[in-house]
């Protein structure tokens, strides 16, 4: 899977369809990747609407690394 943020210029609308999709392929919750994430379900929701454009480097940061954690251990699990 390719990371959501490395596409170049920011489409929020598409970029919150891209980090929506990635999500529910790696079968997370929006309220426990919100919880990891340090910020609110609702927060998460507008962020992949595309109607909160305000992503912060931490945020990509935390993102990024929650789901490439989540991946690692889903591959891991396959692999046993």
């Amino acid at each position: 899977m390719t990371c959501p943020f490395c596409l170049g210029t920011v489409n929020h609308k598409a970029l919150g369809n891209t980090l929506r999709d990635w999500r529910e392929r790696l079968g997370l919750k929006q309220a426990w990747v919100a919880r990891a994430m340090g910020i609110t379900n609702t927060y998460l929701c507008q962020l992949e609407s595309g109607k909160r454009p305000s992503w912060s480097r931490q945020l990509v940061d935390a993102f990024s690394a929650l789901c490439e954690e989540e991946e690692r251990t889903q591959q891991k699990e396959m692999a046993i």
